[in-house]
C-alpha cells in the first residue's frame, strides 16, 4: 500500500479577544489486489476504501467586546449583567468522503456459444481474471443542484438520483443484450472489463455548530453559565450513501440516497438548537 499526504495549519494565538485554529489536508491511498498467484499483484491497483480526499476542519472562539472590562458597555451593574460577557464559538468541517465502487447488476448476457440470452459466463474461479465485468466509458458527476431529491424522502424508487450523466434507465442492444448506462457498458461473457475498484467519491460532507455563551458567578463559590447551541445552522445536509448499482430490473433506485427517519444526514443531522443552564461550585 501507498499513501501520502499533506497538512496546512493555520492558527491564531488570542488576542483582542479571539482565537481559532484550522487544519487542511489531502490525502491519497493506493493499494494493489493480490489473492492470485499467477496474476501480477500490480494488476488491479485502486485508491484504497479508507482514503479521504480532502478534510478541513476549523474552530474559533471570540469574546463580544460588551460588559466589564470590555470596549464597549463596561459600566453600570445591570449591563453587563444582560449584555456582558457573551462569547463566540464557530466549528466547521467539510471533508470528502471515502470512495465507492460503482456497478451493474441483473444484465442479460449472450452465450457465444448457444447464442441464447441468459446470464453471464466467465472462465473457472481458479483462473486469473484481472479487471472486472464492466467497460468504465466516463466517470458519474454530481448534478446541478443535487440536494434536491425531491418530496419522496423516504420512497426511494421516487427520489431524484444525485447523478443523472449516467442515464436513469438501462441501455439495450438489439439483440436484447445488455449494453449498460452513460457511464458503464457491461463486458461479454469470457471478457474482462477496465473498471477500477472505488471509482467514484460522493458528494462533500459538512459538519457545523455555533454557540454563543455566558459564564457569571454567583456569589463567591458558584459559577453558572447559560449556553445556546445550534446546530447545522445552514441546513448543510448530507445524503446518506447512494446506491452506486445499476440494477436492471429496478433502476429506479440508481443513484438516489435511499433515506429513513434517521438518515436525513450523516453528519449534523437536522438543523436544532438547545439551550442549557449549569451552575459549578
Amino acid at each position: 500500500m501507498i499513501y501520502h499526504s499533506g497538512t496546512i495549519k493555520l492558527q491564531k494565538r488570542y488576542s483582542y479577544g479571539l482565537t481559532f485554529l484550522a487544519f487542511f489536508t489531502m490525502q491519497k491511498g493506493i493499494q494493489n489486489s493480490p489473492g492470485n498467484l499467477f496474476l501480477n499483484q500490480q494488476e488491479q491497483r485502486a485508491v484504497t476504501g479508507l482514503t479521504q480526499k480532502y478534510r478541513f476542519v476549523s474552530s474559533m472562539t471570540y469574546e463580544m467586546p460588551f460588559g466589564h472590562g470590555k470596549k464597549w458597555m463596561n459600566h453600570g451593574r445591570v449591563t453587563d449583567w444582560l449584555f456582558g460577557g457573551y462569547s463566540f464559538a464557530w466549528n466547521y468541517s467539510i471533508w470528502a468522503p471515502t470512495p465507492a465502487g460503482i456497478g451493474y447488476s441483473g444484465g442479460t448476457y449472450l452465450n457465444p456459444v448457444t447464442g441464447a440470452l441468459g446470464g453471464r459466463q466467465d472462465y473457472p474461479s481458479y483462473e486469473p481474471e484481472p479487471g472486472s465485468a464492466i467497460y468504465l466509458l466516463k466517470d458519474p458527476q454530481l448534478r446541478s443542484g443535487w440536494q434536491d431529491i425531491g418530496t419522496n424522502r423516504f420512497v426511494q424508487a421516487a427520489q431524484n438520483p444525485i447523478v443523472t450523466n449516467c442515464g436513469t434507465a438501462p441501455i439495450m442492444q438489439p439483440n436484447g443484450a445488455t449494453f449498460g448506462n452513460l457511464c458503464e457498458a457491461v463486458a461479454p461473457s469470457f471478457t474482462n472489463g477496465n473498471l477500477p475498484g472505488n471509482e467514484w467519491i460522493e458528494q462533500r460532507i459538512i459538519g457545523s455548530n455555533a454557540s454563543m455563551y455566558k459564564d457569571f458567578r454567583i456569589k463567591e463559590k458558584f459559577k453558572a453559565q447559560i449556553r445556546l447551541d445550534y446546530f447545522t445552522p445552514f441546513k448543510w445536509f448530507n445524503w446518506s450513501q447512494s446506491n452506486t448499482t445499476m440494477t436492471q430490473t429496478n433502476p429506479l433506485t440508481f443513484m438516489t440516497p435511499g433515506l429513513n427517519d434517521n438518515g436525513d444526514s450523516t453528519e449534523g443531522g437536522p438543523s436544532e438548537m438547545q439551550l442549557s443552564f449549569r451552575i459549578r461550585f
